[in-house]
């Protein structure tokens, strides 16, 4: 079993959710980095994190793409996981456990707001996600 933990107000109103045991983030080997400068010693997961927040989102439509809709959202602002355990499932592992969150704190969907990867783009069509501009969303109800 692999260890989980919110951390909230990382900045401002963002979180942060970190799989794997607690480490100080400036030694992450993630790109880009999950440190916060401006908030002194900042903290990430041994194995990855995800930043996000929970806010009002214009997402599509989910009866027609082709319009926009206020929803409350859960939004992941960046994610990444640490090298050695890339490509092992930890992504995946992480993404569950941000929509597992993202039901209990209410929300009706999960948006990846400014997709810059193009694997997370490829991962996100392949596990239920609409791509739209530079995001992609996934509905919860």
């Amino acid at each position: 079993m692999v260890n989980s933990e919110l951390i909230k107000n990382v900045y401002g109103n963002i979180n942060r959710l970190i799989l794997g045991d607690k480490m100080d983030a400036s030694i992450s080997r993630v790109s880009p980095s999950p440190k916060y400068r401006f908030r002194g010693k900042s903290q990430t997961g041994n194995i990855g994190f995800a930043d996000f927040q929970v806010t009002e989102k214009y997402v599509p439509d989910k009866r027609d793409a082709s319009k926009r809709v206020v929803l409350k959202a859960f939004v992941v602002l960046l994610a990444g996981i640490e090298p050695e355990y890339r490509s092992k499932g930890h992504f995946g592992m992480l993404m569950k456990l941000c929509e597992q969150l993202a039901q209990k704190f209410k929300c009706k969907c999960i948006v990846w707001d400014w997709i810059k990867n193009p694997d997370v783009k490829v991962w996100a069509e392949k596990n239920g996600y609409l791509l739209y501009d530079l995001n992609a969303v996934k509905y919860l109800s």
